[in-house]
């Protein structure tokens, strides 16, 4: 009597199990004809500022910080500018860097952000990764890392505080100038290094990082910022798109629902991965 009240509590179970699952996914099924792309993407968005400045991420600025400030606090920002703009600059130079001061141009925010979210709907985004196409996938990461990194470009901008090489020296003073970060850097990185980031290919992921660089070099040849801080906008625009390459938080996490019944309780136990 006593193991068949046992198979009897087993079957129970199973059944409890199976019937929740199957509520769940009929529930998530519903949940997910409800929540529109729009609402999927202000989600994402708001998982990646939770995820980006957390102890972790915001540690990943100390190394730029200080490659930076030791160019800008030296004399090497200064030679760097003056030799290449003496001894390496050239008429090539000015043209390949034409093509990509172009491409920073057009990647501004003002212009890039509608860009994108006009590729999105073209391209029928969804919001689910896994339904949508390479193209509205890297358009909505785009998107999402220009409104992840654009403020903290701006900020830095602003809080290290120094000019354009024709104005003065690269030394920081904050909120002196607004030259602290270079935007040509940051928003000509975002496109190119959020297609790196979804390519499995090594070759095309490591030949689009060097790709990437191009608009902070452009800004360097042109005499328009100073090293130290185009390595500030294009590490910006590396730690934003790595963000939100990752994968979201909400989508590789443990749920515990506890299930009450007349003979007793269970837990079911639900893994997302």
């Amino acid at each position: 009597m006593k193991h068949i009240h046992s198979f009897h509590g087993f079957i129970c179970l199973l059944f409890l199990l199976t019937s929740g699952c199957a509520s769940s996914s009929d529930a998530m099924s519903k949940t997910e004809t409800r929540e529109t792309p729009v609402e999927r993407l202000i989600a994402h968005s708001v998982d990646d500022h939770r995820r980006h400045y957390d102890a972790r991420s915001l540690f990943s600025l100390v190394p730029p910080l200080v490659v930076s400030g030791a160019l800008a606090t030296s004399n090497a920002d200064r030679w760097v500018s003056e030799t290449w703009q003496d001894d390496i600059r050239s008429n090539t130079s000015d043209d390949i860097s034409m093509v990509f001061r172009e491409f920073g141009d057009v990647a501004q925010a003002r212009w890039s952000m509608p860009a994108y979210a006009l590729t999105m709907i073209g391209a029928g985004y969804s919001g689910y990764a896994e339904r949508d196409s390479a193209i509205a996938t890297w358009a909505e990461r785009s998107l999402r890392a220009n409104i992840l990194g654009g403020p903290q470009q701006l900020a830095f901008c602003y809080l290290l505080g120094s000019p354009r090489p024709e104005d003065g020296q690269s030394d920081w003073n904050p909120w002196k100038d607004n030259n602290g970060a270079s935007g040509h850097s940051f928003y000509g990185a975002v496109p190119i290094l959020t297609a790196a980031r979804m390519t499995k290919s090594k070759g095309w992921r490591y030949g689009l990082y060097a790709l990437s660089v191009l608009p902070a070099w452009s800004r360097i040849n042109d005499d328009q910022h100073y090293l130290s801080q185009a390595v500030i906008g294009w590490s910006l625009a590396w730690l934003a798109t790595g963000t939100v390459a990752e994968k979201p938080s909400d989508e590789n996490s443990i749920s515990v629902m506890p299930i009450l019944t007349p003979d007793g309780g269970y837990v079911m136990m639900n893994w997302n991965f």
